[in-house]
């Protein structure tokens, strides 16, 4: 680290490397120290909790490497995400912990400490004539940021640390040294590294782009030079694409159905919907740079709506971005820190930021991590520019200055983000959070509605379980009103009838959903045996058949129809589905029950016992 040169009339006495990764180090802790005794949230369930090879640990590492990220959790049936490393990180926590989340946060926040040290290291790289004392407060502010909060305390989201850690990693090995310095070991561990980073997580690959951008625009390297730098990285990211292309083209996985509540876009209905949309999500992530408040764990419909392509916010959005993009080629040589701070972040935000192509989600605040450091080195900047500093060499009134704007701004960021980490403790405390920063998103409320009725399951207290769901059954109900088609609201709010007792307003929810999804399988199979309870035996046998027709295997269906028909006393369909029943599964001792209930009523004892007695063997009481 260089010092202050000795012309320099700083107050602040020089600041050397270890000061440095201290403060930060610090700073990591007193913001995230309060992670350390949450609960796995959200997400975590599908990549930790009841991931099968997370929950191997290291044994399951192997087949993490040969198989989509979200197989363990969901086989084939939905999009396949391919992030090895991260999920073998979630395994080896999961084998040196026995699953215990406290383990999982603390490793988090180690990362994150790691992220802040190559984070400084990289500033320093690409600035070395801005004074040690201006990197650290950007990287404090990059810190402290509010927006950092789904990152750090979710644990899924360690995928967005790996691949900033690796990825700014590896551009920094670069940046050291000219091209002549530069040996092969190093060529080959910035390639690693970055093979390691998009492994964490697919956008680290936009990465490519920053190292020539900052030897060019910072560094003053020829073209030349920056392309031939650049190239371990581009063939990590190449290798990385030719593996995960080799991985996932192995599975016959069914991708998830466009959806509006999957991503807001798809409920566009034409182009000028579309892009004004698009301006509409960029102005949002905007928004939540400046004034990262309040936050939210979903910003899905209908807390925002389509808008057409000259609304006002997608007028202002327009603007104001193509302002940006147009100042920052402007100003590229009298001031590049400038331009390479808004190039940097419509880099790094351009595979995620929902503008270029659709992805899984309409907002999340974990996408703007890495480009949140454009507006930290942009505010530090900003003071510098409004006080008139020389940022290689201020002054001590200036430097004091700025000091003092940016304590007041980490004490502002840092506040809010103790207080949004408690929050992130457990998904009780996350949902409920949601319903007040999310009033208006149909899912918000489904998924507080969820948590409740989950917890009232287990709730010992008949008063407190009563509670419960009726505040379960409200929260559906907002849902359902937002967003009427919203399948799982519909689906679990018949559940909760169902559990409840209420067997009429049961049957209206799973009819409601049908009238939606006629192929809704759960729905159909509940309502069946609902119809079957109140004696609608052929509104019940029609649902059944409805499921084996989609697939003749299905277990549950052939039970029930089984049962449906021995309630008819149609003993030769009867027989029919209870023999299927039992060849696709041996395992279930109701279908030898019914069998043995089958030949009972046809007088035939000899078989029945036989039946009943696999029925004891099958496990049945």
């Amino acid at each position: 680290m260089k010092k202050n040169k000795p012309g320099n009339s700083s107050s602040l006495p020089a600041l050397n490397r270890f000061q440095a990764y201290l403060i930060l180090a610090l700073c990591c802790l007193l913001l995230y120290g309060n992670t350390l005794q949450h609960d796995f949230v959200l997400d975590d369930v599908y990549y930790i909790t009841a991931h099968k090879q997370v929950k191997k640990g290291v044994s399951g590492i192997k087949n993490i490497f040969t198989e989509g990220s979200a197989k363990g959790f969901n086989e084939d049936t939905g999009e396949q995400l391919y992030r090895p490393v991260t999920l073998t990180s979630f395994a080896i926590d999961n084998s040196l912990s026995n699953g215990n989340p406290h383990f999982f946060h603390f490793v988090n926040l180690l990362l994150y400490i790691l992220v802040a040290f190559v984070i400084f290291q990289f500033l320093h790289l690409i600035f070395p004539a801005i004074n040690s004392w201006l990197l650290l407060f950007i990287t404090a502010l990059f810190l402290t940021h509010p927006i950092h909060t789904e990152v750090v305390a979710n644990i899924k989201s360690r995928d967005e640390l790996l691949a900033t850690l690796f990825g700014i990693w590896s551009l920094n090995l670069l940046l050291k040294k000219s091209i002549e310095q530069t040996g092969i070991t190093t060529y080959l561990l910035s390639g690693l590294l970055f093979l390691l980073a998009c492994l964490s997580k697919e956008s680290a690959i936009t990465l490519v782009a920053v190292l020539p951008l900052a030897m060019i625009l910072l560094q003053k390297a020829k073209p030349s030079a920056a392309l031939i730098k650049t190239l371990p990285l581009a063939i990590a990211a190449v290798l990385f694409l030719f593996i995960r292309r080799i991985v996932l083209s192995g599975l016959e996985h069914k991708a998830p159905e466009p959806d509006i509540l999957l991503n807001l876009l798809y409920g566009a209905k034409d182009t000028g919907a579309l892009i004004g949309t698009r301006l509409q999500l960029l102005f949002v992530y905007f928004k939540l740079l400046l004034l990262p408040y309040p936050l939210s764990w979903d910003y899905s419909f209908s807390e925002l709506k389509i808008v057409e392509l000259f609304s006002p916010v997608a007028i202002i959005s327009g603007l104001l971005h193509l302002s940006l993009l147009v100042a920052a080629i402007w100003q590229i040589k009298k001031k590049p820190a400038f331009s390479f701070a808004v190039l940097f972040y419509f880099i790094s935000f351009a595979a995620t930021c929902n503008f270029f192509l659709n992805i899984s989600a309409t907002i999340g605040e974990r996408f703007l991590f890495l480009p949140s450091l454009s507006f930290a080195i942009l505010l530090v900047l900003g003071i510098a520019g409004i006080l008139k500093m020389n940022i290689s060499h201020p002054t001590s009134i200036a430097l004091k200055n700025t000091r003092a704007m940016v304590i007041v701004t980490i004490l502002i960021y840092g506040a809010l983000t103790i207080q949004r980490n408690k929050d992130w403790k457990s998904n009780y405390t996350l949902f409920e959070s949601g319903v007040v920063s999310s009033p208006n998103s149909t899912r918000t409320h489904a998924a507080l509605a969820n948590e409740l009725h989950q917890q009232a399951k287990v709730n010992t207290s008949l008063s407190e379980k009563s509670a419960m769901m009726q505040r379960a059954v409200e929260e559906y109900k907002k849902s359902e009103a937002l967003y009427p088609p919203n399948p799982f609201t519909l689906y679990n709010l018949g559940v909760l009838y169902q559990e409840m007792g209420d067997t009429l307003a049961s049957i209206a929810q799973y009819r409601k959903e049908l009238s939606y999804r006629p192929d809704g399988r759960n729905a159909g199979l509940n309502l069946a045996v609902l119809y079957g309870y109140i004696g609608k035996l052929d509104s019940a046998a029609y649902l059944l058949k409805n499921i084996l027709q989609k697939n003749p295997n299905d277990r549950s269906a052939l039970t029930n129809i089984t049962a449906v028909y021995l309630n008819k006393k149609d003993f030769e369909a009867a027989r029919v589905y209870a023999e299927q029943a039992i060849r696709v599964a041996p395992e279930d001792a109701i279908n030898f029950m019914n069998m043995a209930n089958l030949e009972y009523n046809l007088g035939k004892k000899d078989s029945a016992d036989y039946y009943f007695a696999q029925y004891k063997a099958a496990g049945g009481q």
